[in-house]
């Protein structure tokens, strides 16, 4: 498993170890008997007050079932684990169980955290089912994980969960888990407090011969049977702290057991196992080191062997030797917790401060800044984030740590720490808020620009910056990318990072400005440090950037090769990878497009992906690709005013986001579907601010292409009677650098709509339209035809017929009616289909579903989906978008 060497095991270890007798310290055979018959089940809840021994029963349990040759992973979970890391470490679980996890990009935490859960998930839950071995998966402490995360991840895996596999829950408290389906199936046994109390036999085991079996029946019920309380009760007697004659005093309840432990137990103790068990508190986990170097000069190596006495509250961390150290049972750690920083404020501060301080020597950053931050000393802050090395960290581990040290960071220090801004502008680049990140490191530069503190983070502010840059399609600038160069790498594997990320930076916006040769140069050179470093997504997104331009130079095989080497990728190692496979599925659309602009056969996928294409990581090439080609096809097959819906919503989300440059694209493209759809007013008024950028072609050529194509098209398409003959010549001028730059794509689009122009002169025609001829046999790229095609009809009927004859494939290509080109397929499923039938009848859920013999839900699922692909917002409003479109007889 890939971590940073300075991350200590034992946090891992400890995750996916079960604790060693905590309160109980008699089989339960009981508990492991109905845990067994529950085996079958796909879920097991045990769901009780902490004390009740369900971690201890669950451990038990497990050693039964291994026994038996069932593997099974043990997972504890918390407040700091993520979707993405929980995923990593359930994987790692599974490994460490017996299970054959054979992806190391899955355990890989550097890598887990850029991942789609839900397919993450899938791919888990498909390597356990091709093991064929019963696999029981225990989550414990599962109140403790965030809700949300809670919910993306477990909903996925109980409804997929294999038939050789069970998942076992422990908890606190009631959680939220959708189990609906399977409680109707009977697949769900719930285990709780009463099912976990101690019975009399229990008791009487617990305590062996020193109980009457009167007594023995009064403390049962005087207890409840509470293991916790049971087992204090039994240390207290050991210590001579409690009488059987105190019975009577005995109650049910918290407060009771903290009197007890605190009265009982811990006053009785030595002061110096007082100490310790006080001050290592302040950790979930207390490695041996971290013990010794919290109580420096008072930490005594033999203290644990005082421990005995408590040894219900008291385990090690691992039965391995190599992972020295102990966990406190929860509640009693959270009781010496809160008495510690109660009552001695002033201490607890110092072991917090030296808590943090460990554990970023660790390499455990985002624990040392949880402790740090219970200081309240903004030094120790600071330096904390500062050793976590910002952006460096982020290329090194992934997002594991940055994820985890976002959360935490106060708003104060994002602002006044480069470091700290460096770390949540990642992690808003990575939530598809590339402006929101740049804003950030905007202001902070001009508050702290002069600074020491900023001058001596060149390197992680050059990340920062260049990601700002590509992201909203800005030029990268040469001197930021030569400080990540200049960097000093630790190790050979990190130079290989760092080459890998300037390399992708140069390739990205080599391609944005039309610089096609740099574009490839810089790949194959990322590639080759991808393969050393083994990063997937680098090679993914680089074959993805060439198989574009492919695409522009209207290459078809050489873009075909380039997306194959891509899908093989994600086939092998990403195919969970829902986010990946839509960018992939976007751009492959587009270079379709340009072949067969009317063919409806990618709407429903590209309608879906854009639904949520602004919650993914994306730049200005995957928007742009997305929402252009979408609108198209939409105003080509359901009209105008839907596609014009789409584009409205579009601009606000991107203005909402103030994504720079993609709201000028997505303008310029409703400008030319409205000229398109003969309203010629509004289109010029949307085209007529562009006008300023065609005085020169520089200004043209100084944007990215996809904004200067957007906007050259829209002029040429929307606003024909503002333009002059210097507006003209800067058009074609950029058509001319395109064809130089051998994008032939937008040099033919523009070609294409500057006809009625270039070829008025009949001199100048026939030139003109063998430019025309060459560009689209050469490229096949019809798309460029679609608006402009009047304008060449008409330049071609002005020529003479010898003359003409000498353009075959413009012929052929205006020749095609759109209808002929369209797919016959419906962008309905069969059942999609039958619903919409139904729908029509004015049929009800519970009708439609007696009707095509399916369940009600069913028709609410796919009710859903027909939504989506029609853009619809009612059931009426689906059945007129239908009719409309001609996928429902009216």
């Amino acid at each position: 498993m890939r971590r940073s060497e300075k991350v200590a095991s034992w946090l891992l270890r400890s995750k996916v170890t079960p604790p060693r007798q905590l309160v109980s310290v008699i089989s339960r055979s009981r508990l492991v008997d109905a845990l067994d018959a529950a085996a079958h089940c796909k879920l097991v809840v045990l769901q009780a007050p902490g004390g009740y021994g369900k971690s201890s029963a669950l451990a038990e349990w497990r050693e039964t079932r291994k026994s038996q040759g069932d593997l099974v992973a043990w997972l504890s979970v918390d407040e700091d684990d993520d979707a993405d890391t929980l995923i990593a470490y359930l994987a790692y679980a599974c490994l460490v169980a017996g299970l054959d996890v054979d992806d190391d990009d899955l355990l890989s935490f550097e890598y887990s955290t850029d991942k789609k859960t839900t397919q993450a998930v899938y791919q888990l839950l498909a390597q356990i089912e091709q093991s064929g071995r019963p696999l029981r998966i225990v989550i414990d402490d599962l109140e403790r994980l965030d809700p949300v995360v809670r919910e993306t991840v477990f909903a996925i895996l109980l409804r997929r969960l294999p038939d050789n596999a069970t998942l076992v829950v422990a908890s606190r408290e009631r959680v939220e888990l959708d189990t609906v389906d399977l409680e109707h199936r009977g697949l769900v046994t719930r285990i709780d407090a009463e099912d976990l109390r101690f019975s009399a036999d229990e008791i009487a085991s617990l305590w062996g011969s020193r109980l009457s079996r009167h007594q023995t029946l009064k403390i049962e019920q005087k207890t409840e049977g509470w293991p916790v309380l049971l087992r204090l009760l039994l240390a207290a007697s050991d210590m001579g702290a409690f009488d059987l004659r105190q019975l009577d005093q005995v109650s049910y309840s918290d407060q009771l057991i903290a009197e007890y432990f605190e009265k009982k137990i811990l006053s009785r103790l030595d002061p110096a196992v007082q100490k310790f068990l006080i001050h290592t508190s302040v950790f979930d986990e207390v490695p041996a080191d971290a013990a010794r170097y919290v109580l420096q000069d008072d930490f005594d190596p033999g203290i644990v062997a005082r421990l005995q006495s408590i040894e219900a509250f008291f385990a090690p961390l691992s039965d391995s030797e190599e992972i020295e150290g102990h966990r406190l049972h929860p509640m009693m750690r959270d009781f010496l917790r809160h008495k510690f920083k109660t009552e001695n404020p002033q201490a607890y501060q110092a072991v917090q401060y030296r808590a943090a301080i460990w554990l970023s020597s660790e390499g455990n950053h985002m624990r040392a800044l949880k402790h740090a931050l219970e200081t309240d000393d903004q030094d120790l802050i600071e330096s904390i984030v500062d050793a976590s090395d910002g952006a460096f960290l982020w290329l090194r581990e992934g997002l594991v740590q940055v994820r985890g040290m976002a959360r935490y960071l106060p708003d104060w220090l994002v602002h006044e720490n480069p470091t700290a801004t460096f770390i949540k502008s990642i992690m808003l680049f990575k939530s598809g808020k590339a402006d929101e990140a740049a804003r950030l490191l905007a202001s902070v530069k001009t508050r702290l620009g002069s600074t020491k503190k900023w001058r001596t983070t060149a390197s992680a502010r050059a990340i920062c910056q260049c990601m700002a840059d590509v992201y909203r399609g800005r030029e990268v600038d040469p001197e930021e990318l030569a400080v990540l160069e200049a960097h000093p790498a630790e190790s050979d594997n990190e130079r290989a990072i760092l080459t890998g990320f300037v390399e992708t930076l140069r390739c990205f916006s080599a391609h944005q400005y039309m610089r096609y040769d740099d574009c490839a140069a810089s790949g194959e050179k990322a590639i080759a440090a991808f393969l050393t470093t083994r990063s997937v997504y680098g090679e993914v997104f680089i074959h993805l950037h060439l198989a574009m331009v492919m695409g522009l130079k209207g290459d078809e095989d050489g873009a075909k090769a380039k997306f194959n080497d891509a899908s093989a990728i994600i086939r092998r190692q990403l195919s969970y990878d829902e986010a990946i496979k839509s960018i992939r599925d976007v751009l492959q659309f587009e270079i379709d497009h340009e072949r067969t602009p009317f063919s409806t056969k990618s709407v429903s996928r590209l309608r879906n992906i854009s639904t949520r294409l602004f919650r993914l990581e994306g730049w200005l090439d995957i928007y742009s690709a997305a929402f252009r080609t979408l609108s198209e096809k939409i105003a080509a097959n359901a009209g105008a005013d839907d596609a014009l819906a789409l584009l409205d919503a579009a601009i606000g989300a991107a203005r909402e986001s103030d994504f720079a440059m993609l709201p000028d694209v997505l303008t310029a493209q409703k400008a030319i579907l409205l000229a398109q759809a003969d309203r010629k007013e509004d289109a010029a008024a949307l085209a007529a601010p562009f006008l300023a950028r065609a005085d020169n072609s520089e200004a043209l050529t100084a944007a990215p292409w996809r904004v200067s194509e957007a906007v050259a098209e829209a002029l040429l398409l929307a606003a024909p009677d503002l333009l002059n003959e210097t507006h003209i010549a800067a058009l074609e001028a950029y058509a001319d650098h395109a064809r130089q730059q051998d994008n032939k794509r937008t040099a033919l689009r523009l070609y294409a709509c500057l006809t009625p122009w270039l070829a008025a002169a009949p001199d100048g025609a026939s030139d003109h339209l063998q430019r025309l001829e060459a560009l689209l046999r050469e490229t096949g790229h019809l798309r460029a035809l679609v608006y402009a095609g009047p304008g060449i009809r008409d330049a071609l009927d002005r020529l003479d017929k010898e003359t003409r004859t000498a353009f075959p494939t413009l012929e052929r290509a205006l020749a095609q009616a759109p209808e002929a080109m369209q797919e016959e397929s419906s962008i309905f499923t069969e059942k999609e289909a039958a619903v919409m039938r139904e729908l029509q009848k004015g049929g009800s859920d519970k009708i439609i579903a007696g009707a095509l013999n399916v369940t009600e839900h069913a028709v609410r699922y796919h009710l859903k989906k027909i939504y989506a692909k029609l853009n619809a917002s009612s059931r009426l409003d689906a059945v007129k978008r239908a009719e409309n479109m001609g996928l429902l007889e009216a």
